[in-house]
């Protein structure tokens, strides 16, 4: 994965570009991110999800996801889908949804590193946090 942490703003051009194979499933970025430059993110082609925890979608230049596959999942916050459907670069993935932010119930921790499943989704716990399977903490 690549995380973003909320303190950063800008995402320079070519940053995460790749011209070959990416390991990379899931982006994910911070509340903080305000700007992301051309191709920055370009060429993940075996990206499953991207995250961003902005509640107005970051200005994006062009290409800055290109040859990423446009139907995976892009979770947003709940009160910005229309805003990222409506975002240059950002309105070309069509399944936005909603990030999780639900209680988790009955969960149990016998290890430092588990998972579990609640309504089909997998919850990783580390320590005292709960993380989905795209990295948000629930809180």
């Amino acid at each position: 994965s690549i995380k973003i942490p909320n303190s950063v703003t800008d995402i320079g051009e070519d940053a995460f570009y790749v011209s070959g194979e990416s390991a990379v499933k899931n982006i994910i970025l911070g509340n903080g991110v305000e700007y992301i430059g051309k191709s920055a993110f370009a060429g993940h082609k075996k990206l499953r999800s991207i995250t961003s925890k902005a509640t107005i979608p970051p200005l994006c230049s062009a290409n800055c996801f290109k040859d990423i596959n446009v139907s995976i999942p892009l979770y947003v916050p709940a009160a910005s889908i229309e805003q990222y459907k409506l975002a240059p670069e950002w309105k070309e993935f069509y399944n936005v949804q909603a990030m999780s932010t639900e209680d988790i119930d009955n969960i149990q921790t016998n290890m430092q590193n588990s998972k579990t499943i609640k309504d089909g989704q997998v919850f990783i716990i580390r320590g005292d946090k709960t993380y989905t399977l795209h990295g948000q903490e629930v809180k």
